[in-house]
């Protein structure tokens, strides 16, 4: 029949009839009340394999008494246009969308008295409210889920409207980093050089130099796990001390050295580096060194590590399926790198990680599209109107088989790769480099290549929705682009080839 159906739903929550349809405008064979309804394309991505865009809903119908006082009055809005009526689209009693009315698009003819909506998902809340700020302070940080959910909960906070968010579609994918061959090939966290401060002075003009016992044999250094806080702490420290005599008759001199490097990893592998650097006068008196010892120790504390930190260390390190490791060159280098798992389960957002103030306010848009990217996933709307967090890339294929009968078009072609912008990850705390060197690799694999499908597919018993596998002549694709065409009831759609 192709009938459509319009409820305008009340969505303040605060409301006494909240949730409840206040009025509708309903098509019968004989009498049209939706004029037009037309619905957008659904996207993995927008005008960016690594953007998202709302989808979008409009339709006209004849003005009536409701809307001139609910709709036009502008009384009944939230803030930035948004009416406190939602809608909820209806095609033969099939609901297809579910939505916000933007006020700030509507479009009245007057001469015949038509006016024309214009809705989105709930995607677009998180456009509109691209300035709210979050205080990201969790010790063991955020899991992906939850980035989405606090930024919903804040939209909910600034105006009394329901965004439903669900992580049904959410796994975070595969990402190995190899075992390497040798440490030359690893993923290093740093490369700390020891060499000058373990070189002692050539003897020359009656001087001879020999290192002292006070100093250590060889650096202390490896791992401290913070399994609660999702978080591990590379830690290294050095002290030598060089002995010099003119004679057997004259008091000895000394000079005490002392390196230390705290690598704090928050999101897996996001750095926050502290160094410390002291090297002594020479001194005739010994007992100076413990003034210096003190100071080195007190490096320790007060970057949040335990005093008898050096004496607690392991390597390798173990933490969410990434394997930490710490090699040592004798008197040469320190290297400390990694192998395993390097997509982080928990992320750490913002700067008050680093910087301990109190105050710093992360902006909430920006985080979620760090878990976008990183992830490689994207947000969806159900029918219902609830976003959903979704993996572009699934973990378990179950394709949907598409008969050769209903498929009335198909052509592949090349898709274009495209570089991936990763400064986006900077939003989260500490030097974000290693993570976007591995990411930007692994998404530009993900994208490279792909062969894009464009096919219309007619007379579907079951509905197709954005992220399903489909295969079509023995080969499995991923539907990236979809467009419910209800006059002609068939399925546009772009997929990517998987297999």
């Amino acid at each position: 029949m192709n009938l459509f159906q319009i409820d305008f739903i009340q969505g303040k929550t605060d409301a006494p009839d909240y949730n409840q349809i206040v009025h509708s405008l309903v098509d019968l064979a004989t009498e049209r009340k939706v004029i037009t309804l037309a619905v957008s394309s659904d996207k993995l991505q927008g005008g960016s394999s690594f953007a998202r865009e709302p989808k979008r809903l409009t339709f006209e119908c004849f003005v009536d008494d409701w809307i001139t006082e609910y709709i036009f009055s502008g009384d009944y809005e939230h803030e930035r246009y948004i009416s406190h009526y939602e809608i909820r689209a209806y095609r033969d009693d099939v609901l297809i969308f579910s939505g916000i009315i933007d006020t700030s698009n509507m479009s009245y003819n007057v001469a015949e008295e038509i006016v024309s909506f214009l809705c989105y998902d709930k995607i677009k809340l998180f456009s509109i409210y691209n300035d709210l700020q979050q205080f990201y302070s969790l010790s063991a940080g955020y899991q992906p889920w939850q980035i989405l959910a606090y930024f919903a909960q804040k939209i909910t906070q600034r105006i009394p409207i329901s965004v439903p968010v669900s992580s049904s579609g959410f796994s975070v994918p595969e990402s190995l980093i190899p075992v390497p061959d040798t440490v030359a090939n690893s993923v290093r966290l740093q490369t700390i050089d020891i060499s000058e401060m373990c070189t002692k002075p050539a003897n020359a003009g009656g001087w001879t130099y020999s290192w002292d016992s006070g100093g250590y044999v060889s650096p202390k250094h490896g791992y401290r796990t913070q399994a609660l806080a999702n978080r591990m702490t590379y830690v290294m420290g050095h002290k030598k001390v060089v002995k010099g005599y003119f004679s057997e008759q004259i008091q000895p001199i000394y000079r005490a050295t002392y390196k230390a490097v705290v690598v704090e990893l928050y999101s897996g592998l996001s750095m926050v580096v502290k160094e410390y650097d002291f090297v002594s006068a020479w001194i005739n008196d010994y007992a100076q060194i413990q003034g210096y010892d003190q100071d080195f120790a007190a490096f320790f504390t007060t970057n949040g590590q335990p005093a008898n930190v050096l004496n607690n260390l392991s390597s390798p390190g173990v933490l969410n399926g990434t394997y930490f490791y710490s090699s040592y060159a004798e008197n040469t280098e320190l290297i400390p790198w990694v192998y395993g798992a390097w997509l982080p389960s928990y992320l750490h957002p913002g700067k008050l990680y680093e910087t301990g103030m109190g105050t710093e306010l992360t902006n909430c848009l920006k985080v979620l599209q760090a878990v976008l990217l990183l992830y490689n996933a994207t947000l969806l709307v159900s029918t219902s109107g609830t976003v959903i967090l979704k993996s572009k890339e699934q973990a378990v294929l179950t394709p949907i088989v598409i008969a050769d009968a209903y498929v009335v078009h198909m052509a592949r072609q090349r898709a274009n790769a495209e570089v991936p912008d990763m400064s986006g990850l900077d939003v989260l705390c500490g030097d974000t480099a290693i993570l976007q060197k591995l990411a930007k690799a692994y998404l530009m694999d993900f994208h490279a290549g792909k062969w894009k499908l464009t096919a219309t597919i007619d007379r579907l018993e079951r509905e197709l929705v954005l992220g399903d596998y489909i295969k079509i002549k023995s080969i499995t694709y991923c539907i990236v682009e979809l467009r419910r065409d209800y006059v002609a009831d068939d399925y546009k759609i772009i997929a990517w080839k998987v297999s």
